[in-house]
Formats: C-alpha cells, structure tokens, sequence
C-alpha cells in the first residue's frame, strides 16, 4: 500500500440486544427498591474499604509474608454478609430469570429437531454426550 492510496472497508455494525436483561415486576421483589439500592452503596463502600486495608498492609521483612491489618477481617465478614443479604433479596428474580433461559433453550431444542428422524436425534444426543 502505498501513501497516497486510499482503502475503504465495508463494515457494516452489527446490533445485538442484551440478553442480560430481565424485566421484573415490583412485585417481584422482596424488598423496596431504594432498601436494594442503599445496599448496593453499602457494599461498594465495604469492599473500597476492605481493600484499602489490604493494598496498604505491611510485609514482614524477614519471611515476606503479608501481615493483614486485623480491620481488614472485620471489613471483610461485613462485605460478605451484606453480599448475602443482597443475594437473598434478589434471589427470586435470579430464579425466573434461570427458568426463562431454560424455557428458550428448550424452545429452541424444539425448533432444531422438529424436522431430524429419530435416529438422527439420537445420534445427535450421544455426541453431545462425548463431548
């Protein structure tokens, strides 16, 4: 190529949705959503703290090992119980999100044999299982 040549690509974008996304009810939830926020907030702030602690821990300088400021257990324990605390409020909706995947993914096995003879499903299935 040379400088005064010109190239042009033809790419064109691709869009793809989310499949992430989960539209919930209200009810769904088993908590307000300003109680899920604030939680959030608070575990962000947990873990900055718990990490601060042990990015600015000492080393013992004879054997290198890391001596954990005794704070940082405690920030620590706080951080995973509010992550399961969250857990738990979100528990249902991560349940129905699960279930709709299953429900695509057995739509789709629907579609993709609808037209094989069974013999070829079978065979299907036995490779699927050596894999």
């Amino acid at each position: 190529m040379s400088k005064g040549e010109i190239v042009v690509l033809n790419e064109e974008l691709i869009k793809f949705k989310p499949t992430e996304i989960v539209e919930i009810a209200l009810g769904d939830l088993t908590a307000p959503i300003a109680t899920a926020i604030e939680l959030q907030k608070l575990a962000i702030s947990q873990k900055i703290v718990y990490l601060d602690l042990l990015t600015h821990s000492t080393r013992d300088a004879e054997t290198d090992k890391l001596i954990v400021d005794p704070n940082a257990i405690h920030w620590g324990r706080e951080l995973r119980a509010t992550m399961k605390v969250i857990h738990e409020l979100t528990r249902g909706v991560q349940e129905k999100a699960i279930m709709k995947k299953i429900d695509i993914v057995g739509e789709m096995y629907k579609q993709l044999v609808k037209d094989k003879q069974p013999h070829e499903i079978i065979q299907i299935i036995r490779d699927l299982e050596n894999e």
